[in-house]
C-alpha cells in the first residue's frame, strides 16, 4: 500500500508541474493592481501598458518556483529588448526571505510583493499553484497561463507572440 500512496504522490506532483493554461482567465483583462518592490518602491501594472508582459508568480518555499526563477532571468535577458517585461510576484512570502533568496539568486527583472487581495482576484477559487504564469498582451489581456516550472524555450513559441502584438 505505501509503494501505491507514493505512486500516486508522485503522478499528481507531476501533474501538477505540467499542467498548462486555464482557461477561466484567457481573454480576460488582468486584474490590475498596485504593490512595493523588494526594495519598497511602489509598483503598478498599468505602468506597463503597451508591453507584452510575464507575471511569475513564486514564493521562496516553493522548490519548481525557485527553479524557475532562472528561466525567467533567461527570458527578461533575451526579450527586454523586444518590449517585454518579466514581473516577479513573490506569493504567500514576507520581504526578508525574498530578499535573501534574492541575493544568493540575483534577478534582472523586478519583483514586487504579493497581497491577499491580489492572489484572490489572480487565484480566485482554484487554490495556489505555484509557480504560475501569466502572459499579457500590450493591452493587459491574459493570452496564456501556466501552472508549474515552464523552461524559457518551452515558453519561447507563446512569447513571440506576444512580442510581436506589441509591434
Amino acid at each position: 500500500m505505501p509503494a501505491v500512496l507514493t505512486a500516486l504522490s508522485c503522478v499528481l506532483t507531476w501533474s501538477m508541474l505540467v499542467s498548462g493554461c486555464g482557461d477561466s482567465q484567457k481573454g480576460r483583462l488582468a486584474p490590475p493592481f498596485s504593490a512595493k518592490d523588494r526594495n519598497g518602491k511602489d509598483f503598478n501594472l498599468g505602468d506597463l501598458k503597451g508591453k507584452a508582459v510575464i507575471l511569475y508568480f513564486w514564493s521562496t518555499w516553493a522548490p519548481p518556483s525557485r527553479l524557475g526563477i532562472s528561466q525567467m532571468v533567461r527570458v527578461q535577458s533575451e526579450y527586454r529588448k523586444r518590449n517585454l517585461a518579466v514581473v516577479g510576484v513573490a506569493i504567500r512570502d514576507e520581504l526578508k526571505p525574498v530578499n535573501r533568496f534574492l541575493k544568493e539568486v540575483p534577478v534582472n527583472f523586478q519583483v514586487v510583493l504579493g497581497s491577499t487581495v491580489m492572489e484572490d482576484s489572480y487565484f480566485g477559487g482554484e487554490g495556489v499553484k505555484l509557480p504560475m504564469i501569466l502572459l499579457l498582451d500590450g493591452k493587459g489581456v491574459i493570452r496564456e497561463r501556466f501552472t508549474g516550472y515552464q523552461a524559457k524555450d518551452d515558453l519561447a513559441p507563446v512569447i513571440e507572440q506576444m512580442v510581436d502584438l506589441t509591434k
